[in-house]
């Protein structure tokens, strides 16, 4: 399934839950543009970016605060201008320092697409040596820097599930157990779950 049918179908399970994330959602970037807009990273984006980008420019501004944006968990999904932002704030917050354990794979490399109260959603679009055979993963940037899905793909087959799952009010309101299975469920071995943590 392609990613745009997977954003179609969580956008319609968030409105079905009540959220009405089209009051935020703002109209998608075509594909030049968005690739004119980030040419200074020089960063190669994932098609799947790409396609996230043209499907729709993120967000407004109210959507920060807004128990009706559309979420990827509780990172609410930003347009182009506050991804740019958050790229800058992350290079300066979290680039390792040279003594440092690295995190497994080149921090400027990587795009931030969805943040919340200084925590950030970014995929990889460099090498990594992260777990799974996926070229681009997702890792959550905030007190530390961890593997969270293993593409954007299974990130939104996850969030789906937890939007669809009869528990789930808002963001993070899942019963841990719930919330951990189907994360595994979509990204075994991320955090260590399939070890039978």
């Amino acid at each position: 399934m392609a990613i745009t049918e997977l954003l179609d179908e969580l956008r319609l399970a968030h409105l079905e839950r009540g959220s009405a994330v089209d009051r935020h959602l703002q109209p998608g970037l075509p594909r030049d543009e968005l690739r004119r807009r980030t040419r200074s990273l020089g960063l190669t984006l994932p098609d799947d970016v790409v396609e996230l980008y043209a499907w729709r420019n993120g967000q407004d501004a109210d959507a920060e605060m807004s128990v009706d944006a559309l979420v990827f968990r509780d990172q609410k999904f930003v347009d182009v201008a506050g991804a740019l932002r958050e790229y800058l704030l992350i290079q300066g917050h979290h680039a390792p320092e040279e003594d440092t354990i690295p995190y497994g794979f080149e921090l400027a490399e990587a795009f931030p697409f969805a943040t919340h109260l200084g925590s950030s959603y970014v995929i990889v679009c460099g090498p990594h040596e992260l777990a799974g055979p996926h070229p681009h993963p997702i890792v959550s940037v905030f007190q530390g820097v961890d593997l969270y899905f293993h593409s954007l793909e299974t990130m939104l087959r996850t969030c789906l599930d937890w939007v669809r799952h009869p528990s789930w009010e808002a963001a993070s309101t899942l019963p841990d157990e719930v919330e951990r299975e189907v994360w595994q469920r979509h990204n075994p071995g991320v955090f260590g779950w399939s070890q039978g943590s």
